[in-house]
């Protein structure tokens, strides 16, 4: 049993780094997975979105969204990492 959750473990921590959000949905927290995936989703789509439909002329013009929603999604990534290591070493994950 101790193998198994080590091995849990070690999984979670890896899915931590890729998405924010994915170690919560593997641990089986969907809806806390979801709460931190949707927002980073949605913050990394901003800026892909923002350079493939330019509607004016100035490509500068928008360029403090993207910056916001940059530091957005690196809080998002910061803060769901946080979140997933305080509980695994709880023993909450």
């Amino acid at each position: 049993v101790y193998e198994h959750r080590k091995k849990k473990r070690s999984a979670i921590k890896i899915n931590s780094f890729l998405l924010p959000g994915l170690a919560q949905i593997y641990a089986g927290n969907v809806l806390q997975g979801l709460i931190f995936l949707w927002p980073f989703l949605l913050f990394l789509f901003i800026p892909v979105m923002n350079t493939v439909f330019t509607i004016e002329m100035s490509g500068f013009s928008h360029f403090w969204i993207n910056l916001l929603s940059l530091i957005f999604l690196f809080i998002m990534y910061a803060l769901s990492n946080i979140v997933t290591r305080r509980r695994i070493a709880k023993g909450w994950l």
